[in-house]
């Protein structure tokens, strides 16, 4: 794709994106909102549950993929929360209007997609017991997942069909061609009005005003104390043992079969019936012979092999034990040696292969340094059994006390660990870690008091955890002098932010538009100015994240200068009031785009409207759903 795609892709676009989708937030809150029927559901559309656990992963996804934007303040992880829900949510009603329409993915398309997964791959390869294992430890049931991808398929025919309908006019495609392609000459000016806070005046009788008429908002969070257990395999430590030649030995073969990779051609003859077998591998064996006897070379083996219908010769990858998923190749590649590169004929279901080994490559520089690495195997292969053995223990132990964990402490001779008070509202520490909120915040460790069964910390196969709340603090309303400097902090911060509005109002209503540069920055304004600067290369500035949005929003919000005068955006984000100058646009011609670059640009376009039709429907559907919100601390 263009260019100009990639940029819009960044955190200045992410962050417009998000502006837009908490407008779409906005009809949430007229859904009713009932106390919930467990502490695990946090929705239900059409009688189908979104769970919390849900809402976590989705929420996690989405800072992860926000993670370069910088610091993610408390009212957008807010945002993000609720965004998770939302999703959710659409998603379930949109599960409802496939099954509608009778939409069903195929068993081999939701296959196809499961062995696609990463993963679930082992040496690139889909492998069976590496799918269940990483399922475990995610809390997915086998068939529970294969639901979720079948879903994911199903949402995926409906998008593609909007994708194939979808049609943006050539009209369309000009105007946005001309907007790409526009150069303007523009001011920019920012300034973060929360950096001296401590020189806004504030009276004390400002502030207990403040505080009688909003008393209900200003309370202590509800805290939290967390005791937990958890085993790691790189705490253990194995008796020390000592290897006999013979196992070393052993191991260093596993190993290099293992990690070794071999490069190889090949020599196939089809066959359909037993007498063809026979004759596949005469003739197999006779180029075998010749080449090993010098009477042929390779080459004119192939040429030899190109002059038989049924047979071909390929080049084979670089593989690893197991790669090509064929055991009766592996096993015959791998028996081969420099010295002795040619295979024995042998047989896969129809077909007859004469295997040339072409290359060796190896991890290992020598024996040596294979015996040693070997040695190293058999120590972490006895870690990683003592870890099985007493996560096995953990989990029995966790079914037997459920009430205290010193004695599964004692028993694992672990620490019994213990936090300081957390803020559970805003998930704080240790309750920031998707995996340990998922555990505490179960029905039976959040209102019973219990431990948690034993979960797998950040989905690792090798760091389990057993964890339960040691004591509470229950939110309450706070005193003036506890949320003195709060409400100190909050009315100075909307201060400084007005009086710094009204300063840059009544410069721009002056009209003194020669002398803007001076003006702003006499108001403490940094300022830069950029002149034929096109919106695709917005991205690409050196400066700050919070100038490139404010230029952006310029692009997006002034379309036009009228009778050729300066045009201002003032608007104020996270802290920053940034002003725009839009001095001169230059309208966008279409000679700068290449036949290639309108098909890209009608592509994206086409794809856009595409997903605002899909939108359009998700709304709709959320719109005629039967949808109940229940309260959950997690979104507040």
């Amino acid at each position: 794709m263009m260019q100009f795609i990639r940029d819009h892709s960044n955190s200045l676009w992410a962050k417009i994106l998000l502006v837009g989708v908490g407008v779409s937030l906005a009809g949430i809150g007229g859904t009713q909102i009932f106390s919930g029927p467990s502490a695990d559901t946090v929705a239900t559309v059409n009688g189908a549950k979104v769970s919390l656990q849900e809402v976590e992963a989705q929420y996690q996804q989405l800072l992860n993929a926000n993670a370069q934007n910088g610091d993610v303040t408390e009212e957008i992880q807010r945002q993000y929360r609720l965004i998770a829900r939302q999703d959710l949510i659409q998603r379930r009603a949109m599960d409802s209007q496939i099954k509608e329409w009778k939409i069903r993915a195929s068993d081999r398309s939701v296959a196809e997609e499961i062995v696609s997964i990463p993963s679930f791959q082992k040496d690139g390869v889909f492998d069976q017991e590496t799918y269940k294992t990483a399922l475990f430890y995610s809390g997915y049931s086998i068939e529970g997942f294969e639901d979720a991808i079948r879903r994911d398929v199903e949402e995926r025919i409906v998008r593609e069909a909007f994708v194939n309908s979808a049609f943006v006019s050539n009209n369309e495609l000009q105007e946005q061609i001309a907007f790409l392609g526009q150069k303007r000459d523009l001011e920019v000016a920012t300034f973060n009005y929360l950096d001296d806070l401590e020189s806004v005046a504030v009276s004390e009788n400002e502030i207990k005003k403040q505080y009688e008429e909003n008393i209900a908002q200003y309370k202590t969070p509800n805290l939290v104390k967390l005791q937990y257990v958890e085993l790691e395999a790189n705490a253990l430590k194995a008796e020390d043992q000592s290897y006999s030649a013979a196992e070393i030995q052993e191991e260093a073969d596993k190993l290099k079969k293992q990690d070794e990779q071999r490069l190889s051609e090949q020599f196939t003859i089809e066959y359909s019936t037993d007498s063809e077998k026979q004759e596949a591998m005469d003739i197999l064996a006779d180029l075998k012979e010749r080449i090993e006897s010098g009477a042929m070379t390779f080459d004119e083996a192939k040429a030899e092999i190109a002059q038989i219908d049924n047979a071909y010769y390929n080049r084979n990858g670089n593989f690893k034990y197991g790669a090509a998923g064929i055991p009766e190749f592996d096993d015959a590649l791998f028996e081969l040696t420099e010295e002795a590169p040619f295979s024995t004929p042998f047989s896969t279901g129809g077909e007859v292969h004469l295997v040339h080994l072409l290359n060796i490559s190896t991890p290992y520089n020598d024996d040596a340094a294979l015996l040693a690495a070997a040695e190293k195997s058999l120590k972490e292969n006895a870690v990683a059994d003592l870890y099985m053995t007493k996560e096995a223990r953990m989990q029995e132990l966790a079914e037997t006390y459920t009430e205290s964990l010193g004695e599964i402490a004692q028993d694992l001779g672990l620490e019994l660990k213990e936090t300081d008070w957390l803020n559970l509202d805003s998930q704080e520490d240790l309750l920031g870690n998707a995996s340990v909120w998922a555990a505490v915040s179960g029905y039976d460790v959040m209102e019973n008091g219990r431990n948690s069964l034993p979960f797998a910390f950040n989905d690792q196969t090798n760091h389990a955890m057993i964890v339960r709340i040691a004591d509470k603090e229950e939110s309450r309303s706070k005193s003036l002098e506890e949320s003195y400097e709060e409400i100190k902090a909050e009315l100075a911060k909307n201060r400084a932010k007005e009086e710094t509005m009204n300063r840059v109002n009544a410069m721009l209503e002056a009209g003194d538009t020669q002398n803007f540069q001076n003006d702003i920055e006499q108001l403490g304004f940094s300022y830069n100015q950029y002149n034929d600067l096109a919106i695709t290369s917005v991205g690409q500035l050196q400066t700050k994240p919070v100038e490139q949005y404010a230029i952006s929003n310029g692009f997006q919000k002034i379309h036009h200068l009228e009778d050729g005068k300066p045009q201002y955006l003032v608007e104020d984000v996270d802290g920053y009031i940034f002003v725009v100058a839009v001095n001169k646009i230059n309208v966008g011609e279409a000679e700068g785009f290449t036949d290639e670059d309108r098909a890209q640009l009608q592509e994206y376009l086409d794809g856009r409207e595409a997903s605002f039709e899909y939108q359009a429907l998700m709304q709709y559907l959320f719109n005629n759903s039967k949808i109940k919100l229940y309260n959950n601390s997690f979104f507040q």
